[in-house]
């Protein structure tokens, strides 16, 4: 029983630990601690989402910027 309510646990922490939402500006501003966040962070967490490719629009826009290669950070 134990062990079942030790997996149960586990699979709702992941649960919360997963964003609401695939905005990457939320995302961004959620993990950047201050110095920025590795792309390869992002697109890992969200491996079957087209993350990648808003990212670029972003980053397109104007609205993020590369900070140094492979590190994004909001314009703000």
């Amino acid at each position: 029983l134990k062990d079942t309510q030790k997996s149960s646990s586990a699979i709702m922490q992941n649960i919360e630990d997963e964003p609401k939402t695939l905005d990457p500006l939320s995302i961004i501003k959620q993990m950047d601690k201050g110095e920025g966040v590795l792309i390869e962070d992002i697109v890992r967490k969200f491996e079957n989402s087209d993350i990648q490719n808003k990212i670029d629009l972003l980053m397109k826009n104007g609205d993020i910027f590369e900070i140094e290669p492979g590190k994004i950070k909001i314009l703000e």
